[in-house]
């Protein structure tokens, strides 16, 4: 078995010693922040490898003392008795004590990230006494004659100068002395004898060709008006044995340009030879093989190369180059081998800007440039080329920041919308209230995006109010968002504040714990269980065990059942115990198992899905790309690249199949445009994708029928919420205040949750914190009130009986609207679920789904009828309508679609 050191943010264990790299002058600056009792300090001199003895820092044990956390670069942790490792860092796998202490190899042991697992012998320690030698005392009087200190001017203001705007690669010098071209070495066959009047008549010469080429192209022209004219005469002409003096014309030009082309292949043979002579003379001549900005025009055909600078110039990059355009044949690859290991050679010598310039210009690979220039730390110029030629502004935000540039790199950040990078960045200018302007930014778009934990993270580290963090943290816990990793956090944070975890899960569990959330509070409190070696929490727990397993059990749901186990270790019998019961018992539920499997791409992250028809439609992101799925669900797959994305980013899909033809993807960061999916072989309907980026994540969207060409969108305007219409360009159409009662309504009550809206027999349909809405144009809302928080909802098709499945911290209810009314149908039922999400099927189903299992309903009638549960093999993340009778599917956390059947028999 190896060990290891896996890194983690949070650790509960007190610093115990440190690490200080570098030299003895470096090792006591540091110590002279500390505020403890260094004659209590324990020293050992770390050596740079088994191979090598030298030392490279220290590792010291604090004693009675132990300084402030942030007074500490690299703080160490105890894991057991003479045994450290980082703060910030695990063991893996993990160790018990007593295991821990049996593998100790030394009396004091420290594992560092680089160097290794590093021992000491008792006597290897140290005092810091030890470490300092006085200097040699010198007989002088040091007060004799000191110079007095001259009187300097105050200092009134600081001010930073702002560097002038300037082209960042036309600032690099040149690369290499020029050199005419008269001066290439030229080879043998190359060598003409030279002669005065062919230097003086080759001009005229020169000149004498192109006044025949345009005497030839007047002569074709008239050629062509007498034949259209004179057809007879024409074609006795050009029955003549002999040839005229046009055709002879053509025949000697025919033979000139020939004669260029030789000189061209000559041109090009002595370039190569050239490069394996000399290469930076040969980079004057070198002939770009690839650029976006070539053959912008044509210059007049030559036999020569031409001299060019080498300096990597953006005033006319980009702007394109005239150019006579060289056919290279087999002179391509040679050329392209030369300038690759001229850039090698070049980057291996320290001269990045040289390999940059090939890159550029030569090769055409700007992204090759940008990352030698960076590796080359010319981080302001690798940045101009990822911004401006790249349009990646993420790379270049990152390397502005590495060069120091932070306030530019923060204007890119706040283009990117990287609120986080922009406060990080400001608080490392010390300018501490702008950093928190945009942290609060940060916490904003995750509650946008309902994601807790991240914005209680931004809140208790970022921001430092750790109360807050605890609110957002339960808000989480209570609004199904990542509920079980944020209560987890919560008790590791009211730890940290010093609270008693036994008294707080207890406190919790009478105060907190609202119904149907009694098997993800378990499986929490089951881990911090088994990870504590408090007896008196541990007791808590198992009684807490019993009383909702009984409550459960009680109403034929043995999910917390199954889990006693982890409450009752140490007995050999529980699982027996636990299985028989359930045997005798479990028989009211049915239980099915998928009838077939879709395997999605394993490497995409799934953002979104929506049915169009018989066709899946999903957007998933993998390797920073967005990619679409078009599925047909019998047996077609296809994956389309759409854009480059962020993970970080919020993307929708807005679609309605049974009522347009469009499909919306939406998000801040999306770049607008269309393009039509078409009717092929395998999919028998063509789908318009729109990506459109006004359409952001504070607007709720829905397609109205075709014939109408619009798109509803329900947003907030100050405290107001409106309802407004679209183009699928994002142009105006329409605008109303909502209101309710005929008066104004509280907008974050309606807008916090963000589910998606529908539009069905004239109105359109979504939900609030507690409530179920509709509104037709004209903005007023009707409102349905439940009694716990909305999680999700579900509409039935277009073209079946309008019914509306709500899913609440309470279970689940259905709605039958009528033209006056929104009455529930059938009341609140799968209370015990603890379900996250919710698809009507169509012929009256139902089904609802928490992690680990889903529930079929019939809601054909006044209650809703259970008949049968799907236990998965992972976490169910989605439910899908299959486009076939009877059909579902859910998607599980393995990117793997297990689709089941419901059995009408049953």
């Amino acid at each position: 078995m190896e060990l290891q050191l896996r890194y983690q943010a949070k650790s509960s264990l007190p610093i115990w010693g440190a690490y200080l790299p570098g030299s003895p002058a470096n090792w006591f600056a540091e110590m002279a922040n500390w505020s403890v009792d260094f004659l209590s300090i324990r020293a050992y001199l770390v050596p740079e490898s088994k191979a090598q003895n030298n030392c490279v820092g220290l590792f010291v044990v604090f004693g009675a003392a132990i300084p402030k956390s942030d007074q500490i670069r690299y703080p160490y942790a105890r894991v057991t008795e003479g045994f450290f490792i980082p703060l910030h860092a695990k063991l893996f796998p993990e160790l018990l004590h007593t295991e821990l202490s049996a593998s100790k190899l030394w009396d004091t042991q420290f594992f560092h990230p680089n160097i290794g697992l590093v021992g000491f012998e008792q006597q290897d320690s140290y005092a810091l006494a030890d470490l300092i030698e006085t200097p040699e005392t010198v007989e002088n009087s040091w007060l004799h004659n000191l110079p007095l200190a001259p009187n300097l001017p105050q200092l009134h203001s600081v001010m930073i100068e702002p560097l002038m705007p300037t082209d960042a690669i036309d600032d690099l010098k040149a690369l290499i002395n020029t050199q005419p071209l008269s001066d290439i070495p030229k080879t043998e066959e190359d060598k003409q004898p030279n002669n005065k009047w062919s230097s003086i008549l080759k001009p005229l010469s020169t000149f004498g060709l192109w006044v025949l080429l345009g005497f030839a192209f007047i002569g074709k022209f008239l050629l062509q008006i007498i034949a259209f004219l004179f057809p007879k005469q024409a074609a006795s002409i050009a029955n003549a044995q002999a040839p005229s003096f046009l055709q002879q014309l053509d025949t000697w030009i025919n033979q000139k340009m020939a004669s260029i082309e030789k000189q061209r292949d000559s041109e090009l043979n002595r370039l190569v030879k050239l490069f394996d002579k000399d290469k930076d003379a040969a980079l004057q001549y070198a002939i770009p093989l690839n650029s976006a900005y070539l053959n912008r025009g044509t210059a007049a055909p030559s036999g020569k190369l031409s001299r060019r600078s080498l300096n990597l110039n953006f005033k006319n990059f980009g702007n394109g180059i005239a150019a006579d355009v060289w056919d290279l044949g087999s002179y391509r690859w040679e050329l392209q081998q030369r300038y690759e290991k001229t850039a090698t050679q070049a980057i291996l010598a320290g001269d990045f800007k040289k390999a940059a310039y090939v890159y550029a210009h030569l090769l055409g690979d700007l992204g090759r440039a940008a990352r030698t220039l960076h590796e080359g730390k010319h981080y302001r110029e690798a940045a101009a080329i990822y911004k401006d030629h790249l349009n990646n502004k993420n790379l270049a935000a990152d390397c502005l920041e590495k060069g120091g540039l932070l306030n530019e790199a923060i204007d890119l950040y706040v283009d990117l919308a990287n609120y986080e990078k922009v406060g990080d960045l400001y608080r490392q200018m010390g300018q501490q209230q702008q950093a928190l302007k945009y942290f609060e930014d940060v916490v904003q778009q995750a509650l946008g995006a309902r994601d807790y934990l991240k914005a209680a993270s931004m809140i208790e580290l970022k921001i430092g109010d750790l109360k807050r963090g605890e609110e957002m943290l339960l808000s989480g816990w209570h609004n199904n968002n990542q509920a079980e990793q944020c209560l987890k956090r919560y008790f590791e944070i009211t730890v940290q504040n010093g609270m008693s975890l036994n008294k707080t899960v207890g406190i919790f569990y009478t105060e907190q714990l609202s119904r149907g959330k009694d098997t993800g509070f378990l499986r929490v409190l089951a881990d911090i269980a088994e990870h504590n070696e408090d007896e008196s929490l541990k007791e808590t727990a198992l009684n807490i065990c019993y009383e909702i397993v009984s409550r459960q059990t009680a109403a034929g749901d043995f999910s917390a059942l199954k889990m006693m186990d982890r409450f009752i270790s140490q007995d050999p019998m529980i699982v027996q115990d636990i299985n028989r019961y359930a045997i005798n018992h479990y028989k009211e539920i049915k239980q099915q198992q998928a009838g077939y499997y879709i395997q999605l791409d394993r490497e995409i992250k799934w953002v979104d899905f929506c049915s169009f028809h018989d066709q899946l439609i999903g957007i998933g992101i993998k390797n920073e790309t967005m990619q679409l799925l078009r599925m047909k669900w019998e047996d077609c797959m296809d994956y389309l690249y759409l854009f480059k994305a962020d993970i970080g980013e919020h993307y929708t899909l807005t679609a309605d199949s049974g009522i347009s033809s469009r499909i919306l993807i939406s998000g801040d960061a999306v770049p607008n445009q269309y393009r039509k999916l078409p009717e092929t072989h395998d999919f028998e309907r063509e789908i318009d994708l729109h990506q459109v980026s006004w359409l952001g994540p504070n607007k709720i969207g829905a397609i109205e029928p075709t014939d109408q060409k619009k798109i509803s969108v329900l947003l907030t305007h100050g405290e107001d919420i409106r309802l407004n219409s679209y183009t699928v360009l994002g142009e105006p159409l329409t605008s109303v205040i909502c209101t309710w009662d005929k008066s104004s309504i509280d907008a974050y009550q309606i807008f916090s949750n963000k589910n998606k809206m529908y539009w069905r027999k004239d109105h359109l349909y979504f939900t609030g914190s507690d409530m179920l809405l509709r509104t037709a144009d004209t903005g007023m809302l009707e409102m349905l009130f439940v009694e716990s928080p909305v999680i999700n909802f579900s509409v039935s098709s277009v073209h079946t009986a309008l019914k509306i499945a709500v899913l609440t911290n309470d279970g689940c209810l259905v709605v039958s609207p009528t033209l006056k009314e929104m009455p529930i149908s059938i009341p609140i039922f799968a209370a015990d679920l603890s379900a996250h999400c919710i698809q009507i099927l169509p012929d009256n189903h139902l089904v609802v789904a928490n992690n680990v299992k889903a529930q079929v309903y019939d809601i054909s009638g006044k209650k809703a009828q259970l008949l049968f549960e799907v236990i998965t093999d992972h976490d169910i993340v989605r439910i899908f309508n299959v486009p076939k009778r009877h059909h579902f599917g859910l998607l599980e956390a393995d990117n793997r679609i297990s689709v089941h059947i419901i059995d009408k028999e049953e």
